[in-house]
């Protein structure tokens, strides 16, 4: 991760929950119901942010027609064609602690970074589009987390996730950062005007990063590191950020064609650099 000092100072929030029992769904509550359900257009619908702690809150989130599906491999739950807009309560999407099957399709999160509001130092008061922690078996497609002050996608402790056809823009941390976690796929997707890392890969065992545009972020494209390994890189397009790609501490880590090129010269103009890897 960047180091402290390369960090900015801001103002802490503060974030209102709404809590039912266990399943959070956070927002203002409306004539005693914990949810609340506006169309947007004929098919979208736009709904507050959501958080799950465990499987049975997904079955929840079914049993209030928020998701399709049983949490299978063959018939996962589908969260689908949703627009969220956060306001400064918490992360679009939590989900802890699950291991069944869901997919996220077609949803876009909006924060509201850059609206009056910094960040600040605290992790627990960083907000992200899709916050996956200790989970399985999630996949995020064709979705779009525009603007949080954490990462857009944050993924921690998890293992066989897939992130693909996905955009994420003007966040202030990474735009997709993971933490601790295997067999994670990042594919086919835009990673543009994030503060500062585009892609961030931290302790990750087994990993792709295929055919990504990651352009114009504000630190490293990609950061490679803390004994990350079994890590394919192919095929991305790498421009115009402070520097290209960095592997600090990892290993058997394969880069194969890639265009890097147009790093800023205020960050030395490095393409690809290593660093004990």
């Amino acid at each position: 991760m960047r180091p402290d000092t390369l960090r900015r100072t801001g103002i802490i929030m503060l974030v209102l929950y709404l809590v039912v029992p266990s399943l959070v769904l956070i927002g203002e509550a409306k004539e005693n119901t914990s949810f609340e359900i506006e169309m947007n257009g004929p098919s979208r619908a736009m709904i507050n942010p959501i958080r799950v702690n465990n499987n049975s809150d997904l079955q929840a989130l079914k049993g209030l027609n928020i998701t399709t599906g049983n949490g299978t491999e063959g018939d996962p739950y589908i969260l689908d064609d949703v627009e969220i807009y956060t306001f400064n309560r918490g992360d679009a999407v939590y989900l802890g602690n699950t291991t069944d099957h869901i997919v996220i399709h077609n949803c876009t999160f909006y924060g509201d970074f850059g609206k009056d509001l910094g960040p600040t130092r605290s992790e627990s008061y960083w907000m992200n589009g899709l916050f996956l922690n200790n989970t399985r078996n999630v996949k995020m497609l064709n979705s779009s987390s525009i603007s949080f002050r954490g990462a857009g996608i944050l993924i921690k402790g998890s293992s066989e996730i897939k992130i693909d056809n996905c955009t994420t823009v003007n966040n202030w941390y990474s735009g997709i950062q993971v933490e601790g976690t295997s067999n994670v796929r990042i594919l086919n997707s835009t990673v543009i005007f994030n503060y500062e890392t585009g892609i961030e890969l931290s302790d990750v065992i087994g990993g792709y990063v295929e055919n990504c545009n990651i352009t114009q972020n504000g630190w490293w494209g990609t950061i490679i590191g803390d004994m990350s390994s079994k890590i394919i890189y192919y095929n991305n397009t790498v421009n115009m950020n402070e520097g290209g790609v960095l592997l600090e501490g990892s290993n058997r880590v394969t880069i194969e064609e890639n265009l890097i090129n147009n790093s800023n010269s205020e960050g030395g103009g490095i393409g690809l650099y290593l660093l004990n890897s």
